[in-house]
Formats: C-alpha cells, sequence, structure tokens
C-alpha cells in the first residue's frame, strides 16, 4: 500500500481501545439500520418514502452541529419541503380516518 502514503503505519498507531469503540459502533449502526429496514416492511410505501427523505433534514442537522457545515438557502427550502410533506400527509391521514368513519 505504498501508494496510499503509509496507511499502515498509522493503522498500527492506533490503540486497542479506540479499535474496539469503532468495532462496537459499528455493530451498533449495522444493527440500528437493519432494524429500520425491516421495520419498513411494515410500513405502507408514501409513509416509507417520507421517513427515508426525512433522514435528509437529520443528517443535515447533525452535520451542522458536529461539523460546523452552514446549510445553504437550497438546503433549507429542500428541508421545509419535506417537513410539509409529513404535516399533509398526517393532515390527509386524519382527514380520510374522518370521512371513513362519518361515512360507518
Amino acid at each position: 500500500m505504498w501508494w496510499q502514503g503509509g496507511v499502515q503505519s498509522q493503522l498500527v498507531a492506533i490503540d486497542v481501545q479506540t479499535w474496539l469503540v469503532l468495532g462496537l459502533l459499528g455493530i451498533v449502526l449495522c444493527a440500528t439500520s437493519f432494524t429500520v429496514q425491516y421495520a419498513l416492511v411494515f410500513l405502507p410505501a408514501n409513509r416509507a418514502i417520507i421517513l427515508f427523505l426525512f433522514e435528509l433534514i437529520v443528517a443535515a442537522i447533525s452535520s451542522y452541529f458536529l461539523a460546523g457545515e452552514a446549510m445553504q438557502l437550497r438546503d433549507w427550502l429542500g428541508a421545509a419541503l419535506i417537513v410539509s410533506a409529513v404535516c399533509c400527509r398526517e393532515n390527509c391521514m386524519q382527514n380520510q380516518s374522518r370521512v371513513h368513519a362519518a361515512s360507518q
């Protein structure tokens, strides 16, 4: 791996405790991802896509707090559209349940 600029020496410099933390973090993130993917089987498609789009908002907020990244106007508009889709979807579901209950 000579073309990568001494990666082997960098990997050896990492202590065992750090490797254990990284391994545990990888297992937790993988298990969380598998759980979410499995749970999506039981959601309707229109709710699942909103859930996946909402992940983008969480990632943007996390990047702001963890890495100091700033969101541009386009990013804010996209986040607003996603949040409004969630609100509209919930409002439509409530209206449909009221109409269905009134018709019975």
